[in-house]
């Protein structure tokens, strides 16, 4: 291995390789993550200050975050916390770093852009990004680190919206989600509150987005019985179902047909387009399984109630006569 004169450059190298392998035992990864933190604000100190030599700084950062790297991967994803910690001292590093580079050195943006792409080519930019984004909510973030990265990011993107950052959202949409803020700063201590408020919150801005009426997203109560139902948010494609059908009725329908869909454990009738191919596949099926069935039987009783396959047959043969089918019984099928 190539001797590396900084030491603190070579101390990042030492701990990286120490850290590759880490179990998933909770108390191996608590002791960890201090260790981490303690490393992580040692660095940032470093960041910050203005004595020490900038030409390290690149190579200190790139060993710093491919270590955290390194171990954000080795971790079961089911320790959202400790996960989440990694990331959020990842994309504090690096936004600290980018800080340094283009405010206090004053270069160029694309300069830190193109170091960053260089220095982590195994991450993908995007994910990297992500790590900045949560970071920026700062250590509010870290109060709400139980919720997972994913979660911490959505978190993020309604605080943008909150503060008015994010475009395209009307009056009415805003005003009821910053209802949902009140609930989450009025509930710290009640994660699951937490939660199923953020999920209404996320569900009112997508369904906003996909032109659900504005009058009914002032409904708090249903939109919170909607993301409590699901246990999560209306995906983008469900809220784009469910506001194409809810804009269809008429204006005076609307409010019971929401409050139907809520109650009915928010399932979007007729959800997604269904072709003639989809449907004539799922009666063939129950056919070919009947078939099947009797086969393995060899023609013995099977469990079907008599009213059922009589209105079956009876079906079968108008169908034939409707669509010009001859139906012989007397032909016994070959197999």
């Amino acid at each position: 291995m190539k001797k590396v004169k900084n030491k603190a450059l070579a101390d990042m190298i030492d701990m990286r390789q120490d850290n590759r392998e880490v179990g998933n035992n909770l108390n191996t990864i608590t002791d960890n993550i201090q260790l981490d933190e303690q490393q992580y604000v040692d660095t940032m100190e470093k960041l910050k200050d203005q004595e020490f030599p900038f030409k390290d700084l690149p190579e200190l950062i790139r060993l710093r975050v491919n270590l955290l790297g390194d171990r954000f991967e080795a971790i079961n994803r089911h320790h959202k916390e400790e996960t989440f910690k990694l990331a959020y001292f990842c994309g504090c590093i690096i936004n600290e770093f980018e800080h340094r580079v283009v405010d206090l050195e004053k270069r160029k943006k694309s300069e830190f852009t193109e170091w960053r792409k260089k220095a982590f080519p195994r991450m993908k930019v995007r994910y990297l990004q992500r790590w900045q984004q949560v970071a920026r909510l700062g250590a509010l973030a870290l109060e709400f680190a139980y919720l997972g990265l994913d979660g911490v990011a959505e978190l993020e993107y309604l605080f943008d919206i909150d503060q008015g950052k994010e475009e395209g959202v009307s009056e009415i949409a805003k005003k009821s989600i910053n209802g949902y803020f009140e609930m989450i700063r009025g509930s710290l201590s009640d994660k699951a509150c937490i939660r199923n408020a953020m999920d209404a919150a996320i569900t009112c801005a997508r369904l906003m987005k996909a032109g659900f009426p504005e009058a009914l997203l002032n409904d708090k109560e249903v939109i919170l019985l909607i993301a409590k139902q699901k246990k999560a948010a209306l995906e983008i494609k469900e809220a784009k179902a469910l506001a194409a059908d809810i804009s269809a009725k008429p204006t005076e329908e609307q409010v019971t047909y929401l409050q139907v869909f809520a109650r009915n454990k928010s399932v979007i009738p007729n959800f997604g387009p269904k072709t003639k191919t989809e449907n004539s596949k799922s009666l063939d099926a129950l056919l070919e399984k009947f078939i099947s069935r009797f086969r393995e039987t060899g023609g013995a009783a099977l469990p079907i109630n008599i009213d059922t396959l009589t209105s079956t047959y009876s079906c079968i043969c108008e169908y034939a006569q409707k669509n010009g089918i001859t139906l012989n019984p007397n032909v016994k099928e070959t197999k």
